[in-house]
């Protein structure tokens, strides 16, 4: 299995994965918890972008995680970082940045440009990130195209978990299906 999604990531996104970094999931929101509660203690905070999928404040909340929200400007109709202001955003005790790519509730799809500025800023400040990218295969803009987070740089990929499924772009989320990739031991093993 882990071959067959290999190939699908090569095939869809030109994005090059061992499959010895995939790790087979219930669910991406099960990956979600679990990232939170395996990569962070009671004393460390999580980032989480604003708005988003509740899910991604339940992991917080669920494990008794302070987090901070990062506000997304809408600049022409897209959700997108706060450029000036993420720096301020990372305190000492952030130990995890929670990402949604594409971007839910609002269907943004990041440039090139984007990812590598937060994945960047992320490894400026050592912190791990965990990509909600679910809705990859619904970039229905021909004009558009999905990039996985960890396929901006090794550097990038080495912080990264990417959590992923077929369930919303073919409808069967009763399947129960879903991976992370994850290059870094480390975050496999939390996996």
């Amino acid at each position: 299995l882990n071959s067959l999604i290999a190939d699908y990531l090569k095939q869809q996104y030109e994005w090059h994965v061992d499959p010895d970094w995939i790790v087979i999931l219930p669910s991406v929101v099960s990956g979600l918890y679990t990232a939170v509660q395996q990569l962070t203690s009671s004393d460390e905070s999580v980032l989480i972008p604003n708005p988003i999928y509740h899910h991604l404040r339940l992991a917080c909340t669920s494990v008794n995680r302070p987090f901070l929200e990062m506000p997304l400007e809408l600049t022409d109709d897209r959700w997108v970082l706060p450029s000036t202001q993420l720096p301020n955003l990372f305190s000492p005790k952030t130990k995890l940045a929670l990402f949604c790519n594409p971007q839910n509730p609002g269907s943004t799809v990041f440039t090139r440009e984007e990812l590598k500025e937060f994945g960047e800023i992320c490894l400026q400040h050592n912190v791990w990130i965990c990509s909600d990218e679910i809705h990859a295969g619904l970039v229905l803009d021909e004009n558009k195209k999905h990039i996985p987070l960890a396929s901006i740089s090794k550097a990038i990929s080495d912080k990264t978990i990417t959590l992923m499924s077929l369930n919303k772009t073919f409808n069967f989320p009763g399947i129960g299906l879903a991976w992370a990739v994850a290059e870094n031991p480390i975050l496999r093993k939390a996996m």
